[in-house]
């Protein structure tokens, strides 16, 4: 049986997720964290949708309707890389001087991200505010 810990993020916590990743990426305002008596590594629930931060990650990038078509099945932030990757070996590219520019600026942006996931930028950014020691009592 897993230790499990609920949390409610305060303004604070929650406008630091929304400066990382966008509005309306972090759907609630309770996380969960457990671990196992026997394990280090920690498990985290963290309430979010995954292609609202792709979409908010896209707007930053400022690219054209064009190129935001390429992105309309990317589900998650994991996803944006492969894209990216096609866009700028695309050699039948009218526009190839302009898609290179909004590539560099996506990868910029990706680059802000603490975590290859909008759920993995979360968990990262809310590591720090987790207590040290829990103690648990009979």
């Amino acid at each position: 049986m897993p230790i499990e810990a609920t949390f409610m993020l305060d303004d604070a916590d929650l406008a630091v997720l929304e400066d990382a990743l966008g509005a309306s990426v972090v759907t609630g305002s309770e996380i969960i964290v457990s671990r196992r008596y026997n394990s280090d590594s920690m498990t985290w629930n963290v309430p979010h949708d995954t292609r609202r931060a792709v979409e908010n990650l896209l707007q930053r990038a400022g690219i054209r309707k064009e190129t935001l078509e390429h992105f309309k099945d990317v589900k998650g932030i994991d996803g944006v890389e492969a894209v990216c990757a096609r866009l700028a070996g695309d050699e039948t590219d009218t526009q190839a001087e302009k898609t290179a520019e909004e590539v560099v600026s996506i990868r910029a942006q990706l680059g802000r991200l603490d975590g290859d996931t909008a759920w993995r930028g979360a968990m990262n950014l809310l590591r720090e505010s987790l207590p040290k020691l829990f103690y648990f009592s009979d």
